[in-house]
């Protein structure tokens, strides 16, 4: 198609956060749609992620917030009469869509041009034997590997390269469905898997150079040819450990000027040879002491890495890719860029292993981490200091660890190697043999060492501050006198941001941020913001009037606010990480802007949480304090079991637990902290709802009610939310209200609050109340088209509203907030939910009805609807009764009924047929065959108190997670899919009405 000068352009976004994939791809792709609509061209969003600043209004002419299909894709093409589409800014989801369209002929069919990389040269990247075919043809070069697409090719390619191998599947995102293999039952494993999730049933199969270092370029092309290299990471983990799982230090620190060159020459040549246009990220093997160097792999795309380099180097890499897309050229554009930086910048990895404390937490090809941070430092040292402080993981300790346990233990890569590196350091270990046991390089591990020794010094320093750029600055230790900053007319207000993405604090969080800035300079004053996301829009140079790039202690924010002297600074955007900081502050005298300290504490401690309630007169369960082990225990033989055990001053639901019997309660001591109180309530079953409240301490705005499918027990985050509500009468919602406003008016809320309520028998429970905003504001904003974070500032500020809106009327429409996770990038993980969260991401959905919500819910959550097939129900006994209905539907709808033992006699019972599968290895036709062999539509799995229970449970929810089959283990939600699929049942109906 000849070139179009205005351009109505898809761009096609990365959906949910999931294990990576993440906020990235929400920065590079809002940087695009800005960009491109600076240029002229009118700019069209699709994307499932309600979290993100590339769904808002304002970012694009229009936004879908759609299931990411080909189907939807060609919808919004003719319906938009699309005439571009970029789909490198959306990550591994967007490149695939682009393939799936080329492959259906899209392109064609609807006279579409494909902005930025041209189909062959995605092909040439992305598939590992056409990959390997080109470095052939210009002499670069890679591992020995073989490309396999069976298992007996999987066999062969054993028997030539010998173990120990890498397995890299293609066409996947973060190394899914990848791994190191020293074993034949590990590379036997990996390869199922690997063939199973590349969309091409194709993996690269590798002779395992673990060991070496591993180098990245970030590199941008225009279609003149003209290539710039923006910038050199370097990797502190060896080769072996998926480069977003390791820390990574920019500019190179450890190799020679002529090995830079050398590497960089060859991504030249490799980028001119693939026909980029915009940026991709290169990937290298070297040995430093050889000069022997390999090719890993291409991203032809805007990478996880993009972020980093662009806010690292001061080069807006997305925003130029976007103008070299339309045809633009590096001569053209004019970004300024240097190499040349006085500070040393580094990213380190944020795992979840803080909530998953039985996962496997060694470290390879298959990436595990949900966040990263950015630290910037005058020296390697000074870096790594303030990233590891960014991290917030104060409390990894290994000082009960033998010296010979913790030199075993960093052999292998973890997620806290590091922390036992810095243990061993302190004892006086040898950095030598640090670097011998982890082929690390030793100057690296010497610096690690520096930091050790240096690091009471960073403690008690008053820092000075320097700029990146005109509006980014960052702290340095100096035992100069502190400069002054320069004084502007405007007052300055500091709004704290969330730190690096986790679970239960994700970047819903940063775009409620950005928000309260946006609002902030609304209202005339500057805006400043501290946060160190380097993935985040926050962290956009463009976005606040100033931006901090520091860790969110209470040392470095203080540091910050002394520095800036501001008006106020406002905590209600910055998660659990903000809150924290609230203590401090006051006792500081730092003015906080909104709800005060002591009401925010009565919120978070549990018992003054308790006390206010009853001083009120509001329900809530039943419920006990303890503040020490001995009040806990003593608690054993006076509760009503079950129970949930909620500690204070926690997000996502953090070390929260159903306990169901008194020897469960009693072993679960061990793993909590009496810091704060802990409260031990009475279990209730009911209806949960979700409201966030606008309050400027008298009058209330409610956006909407949200109201979970999955009853109460299962974590918030990890529940579908619907709104408007579907169940509560006008008396039960005003009532709901009027709780509302006596807990904003006794708290003196002044912004925003979240308040978890539980209805059961007509009666109202609340639960919980977070003085801050929660993870549901972006999905209310866009649902009840309120701009929540933006009023919620202004309030903050000291704007009252004009009345008291109460429970605002609900929009048009059902809205389905559904949670994304990641267990597939998690081995050992269990998958049953409960009141701790687990999800990564999120999705929205909107129709008309709720059946058809639910349908473009499941849709977006990657669940695909098939009219025939089998559905396996292994239910505990507290379940059955209501499980009978549901067997009963899908029984109606001609699916095949398989069910474990119990289960099967139950049903059988009670007049259905299914198909019985035995317990794990009881036989061959045992759970494990039913999964791995069986055409399975889904599988209902909920769990009984017994620990033999709870073991095989956890082995058919890992199969089925490996196998790709939707597992569910609440019967709420199951329910909802077979309301879903009853719907859509087009049955043939027999005259008669059967």
């Amino acid at each position: 198609m000849a070139e179009v000068k205005n351009k109505k352009i898809l761009l096609i976004g990365s959906g949910p956060s999931i294990i990576g994939q993440g906020a990235e791809f929400d920065y590079s792709g809002t940087q695009a749609a800005k960009e491109l609509k600076a240029l002229g061209h009118e700019v069209v969003v699709l994307n499932s992620n309600p979290a993100s600043i590339l769904t808002d209004s304002t970012t694009a002419d229009e936004i879908y917030i759609e299931a990411m299909t080909l189907e939807n894709v060609i919808s919004i093409v003719r319906k938009e009469k699309i005439n571009a589409v970029l789909g490198n800014f959306g990550g591994q989801t967007a490149l695939n869509m682009v393939l799936e369209m080329d492959k259906k002929d899209v392109f064609n069919r609807y006279n579409l041009e494909l902005l930025s990389h041209p189909i062959h040269t995605i092909k040439k990247a992305e598939d590992r034997e056409m990959f390997r075919d080109l470095l052939d043809s210009i002499g670069e070069p890679y591992v020995e590997s073989q490309i396999i697409t069976t298992a007996q090719q999987a066999k062969q390619a054993k028997t030539t390269l010998g173990l120990p191998l890498i397995v890299r599947p293609a066409f996947t995102l973060g190394g899914t469905g990848g791994g190191r293999c020293k074993t034949d039952e590990d590379y036997q494993e990996i390869v199922k898997q690997g063939l199973a999730l590349s969309p091409l049933n194709q993996c690269l199969v590798e002779r395992d150079i673990s060991g070496l270092k591993e180098i990245e370029f970030e590199m941008i092309r225009d279609k003149t040819g003209a290539i710039l290299p923006v910038c050199t990471l370097e990797n502190f983990d060896p080769v072996g450990i998926h480069t977003g799982d390791s820390i990574v230090f920019t500019p190179a620190q450890t190799i020679t000027h002529e090995q830079e060159m050398m590497l960089e020459t060859s991504a030249i040549k490799i980028v001119d040879a693939l026909g980029i246009i915009g940026s991709c990220n290169v990937q290298f093997a070297l040995n430093p002491l050889t000069n022997q160097y390999y090719v890993i792999e291409v991203n032809p795309r805007v990478s996880r890495s993009s972020a980093l380099a662009s806010k690292v180097s001061d080069y807006p890499i997305a925003s130029v890719a976007a103008q070299l897309s339309v045809g633009m050229t590096l001569s053209e554009i004019k970004q300024p860029h240097s190499k040349e930086k006085n500070y040393v910048a580094c990213k380190m990895p944020r795992f979840p292993f803080d909530k998953f404390k039985k996962g496997d937490r060694r470290l390879g090809t298959q990436m595990k981490s949900t966040g990263e941070i950015m630290a910037f430092g005058r020296t390697l040292e000074e870096c790594m200091y303030k990233g590891l402080a960014s991290l917030e993981l104060n409390d990894v300790d290994f000082k009960g660890y033998s010296d010979y346990d913790l030199l075993s233990n960093i052999e292998q890569g973890s997620d806290d190697r590091i922390y036992q590196m810095i243990e061993l350091l302190r004892r006086g270990g040898s950095v030598e043999e640090l670097s011998i046991r982890t082929s690390i390089d030793l100057k690296l591990i010497e610096s690690l060492q520096k930091m050790v020794k240096k690091q009471a010094y960073y403690e008690a320093t008053t820092p000075q501050f320097a700029a990146i750029n005109e509006k980014t600055f960052y702290s340095f230790a100096s035992d100069s006198k502190a400069g002054k900053k320069k004084q502007s007319n405007k007052k300055v207000i500091v709004v704290i941001g969330s730190g690096p993405i986790r679970i239960g604090q994700g970047m819903e969080f940063d775009t409620s941020s950005v928000q309260a800035v946006q609002s902030i300079q609304e209202q005339g004053y500057e805006a400043v913001i501290i946060n160190n996301n380097p993935a985040t829009v926050s962290t956009d140079k463009d976005i606040a009037d100033r931006l901090y790039f520091e860790p969110l202690t209470p040392k470095h924010v203080l540091d910050v606010l002394n520095y800036e002297q501001p008006e106020g600074v406002i905590v209600q955007f910055g998660g659990q990480t903000a809150i924290n900081l609230v203590e401090t502050l006051s006792d500081h005298n730092i003015k906080i802007l909104g709800t005060q300290a002591d009401q925010m504490n009565r919120a978070e401690d549990r018992e003054s949480f308790e006390k206010l309630l009853r001083k009120l007169n509001i329900k809530q369960p039943e419920a006990h304090i303890a503040h020490n082990q001995e009040d806990y225990l003593s608690l054993a033989d006076r509760l009503n079991y079950p129970v949930l055990i909620r500690p204070s001053f926690v997000i996502g639901g953090a070390s929260m637990k159903i306990i169901k019997t008194k020897e469960d309660y009693l072993v679960e001591h061990s793993e909590l902290s009496f810091n704060k109180p802990v409260l031990i309530d009475r279990y209730i079953s009911g209806i949960e709802l979700d409201l966030d409240v606008i309050s400027d301490g008298k009058n209330i705005l409610i956006p909407g009610l949200m109201e979970h499918i999955e009853k109460s027990g299962v974590h918030s985050g990890d529940s579908m939310a619907v709104y408007p509500s579907v169940s509560l009468d006008e008396t039960r919602q005003q009532e709901i209200v009027d709780i509302s406003r006596k807990i904003a008016r006794e708290l003196k809320i002044k912004g925003l609050m979240n308040i978890q309520m539980i209805v059961q028998d007509q009666e109202i429970y609340v639960i919980e109340v977070n003085p801050r905003a929660s993870r549901t504001i972006p999905f209310i904003s866009k649902a009840s088209g309120i701009d929540v974070s933006k009023l919620a500032t202004r309030i903050a500020m000291g704007e009252c509203l004009d009345k008291d809106y109460g429970l605002i009327k609900a929009q048009a429409g059902i809205h389905i907030k559904a949670p994304i996770f990641s267990f597939s990038k998690l081995r050992s993980v269990d998958t049953y939910l409960g009141p701790e969260m687990k999800s990564t991401g999120e999705i929205m959905s909107s129709a008309p009805t709720l059946e058809k919500a639910l349908f473009k819910a499941f849709l977006s959550s990657g669940y695909t609807f098939k009219e025939t097939g089998s559905v396996l129900l292994t239910i505990a006994d507290k379940d059955k009764d209501e499980m009978l209905h549901l067997a009963k539907t899908i029984e109606s709808l001609d699916y095949d009924l398989l069910a474990s033992k119990n289960t099967h006699n139950y049903l059988k019972e009670h007049g259905i047929k299914s198909q019985l599968i035995s317990k794990w290895d009881e036989s061959n036709h045992d759970m494990k065959w039913a999964i791995e062999s069986l055409d399975l539509n889904f599988i209902v799995n909920t769990v009984s108190d017994e620990t033999k229970s709870f073991s095989d449970g956890f082995l058919i929810r890992r199969t089925a997670v490996e196998k790709g089959v939707p597992l569910f283990t609440s019967i709420d939600t199951a329910r909802a899919l077979v309301k879903v699929l009853e719907s859509r049942s087009s049955k043939p109906w027999k005259l008669g009405g059967q």
